[in-house]
């Protein structure tokens, strides 16, 4: 399943979904993670919760984005705190510079599962 949204002058962003095991599922971020294109990962993650049979991890492949602002973070902390009360485990993968930076500078990296390719993440 893919969510796309954003407006016309900067690429979409797109969010694939796909289940790798019964209890797992990836969702694969393309694009930039910014105020205005912030519904279709939204979207994606409060399906993923809804999942049946529950989830027990959830990565997020975070390869294919070149941007995240303050308001994808705040996403991505959300993600966290929902996923942590549902008892999913929550990972990223690939996290490019901009988000490392992003996380560092804010004082959460440590809050989050850091991987560098999704088989790492899913063993």
């Amino acid at each position: 399943m893919t969510h796309a949204n954003g407006p016309t002058d900067q690429p979409a962003l797109t969010v694939t979904s796909h289940d790798t095991q019964p209890h797992a599922r990836v969702l694969s971020v393309t694009g930039d993670i910014d105020l205005h294109q912030l519904g279709p990962l939204e979207h994606a993650l409060a399906e993923a919760l809804r999942k049946s049979p529950p989830l027990r991890l959830l990565v997020l492949d975070l390869t294919a984005v070149g941007f995240c602002d303050s308001s994808g973070l705040n996403v991505l902390l959300k993600a966290r705190q929902e996923t942590e009360a549902h008892d999913i485990e929550l990972r990223l993968v690939s996290p490019g510079v901009v988000i490392r930076r992003l996380l560092q500078v804010t004082g959460t990296a440590a809050l989050f599962s850091l991987y560098d390719d999704l088989a790492q993440a899913l063993a």
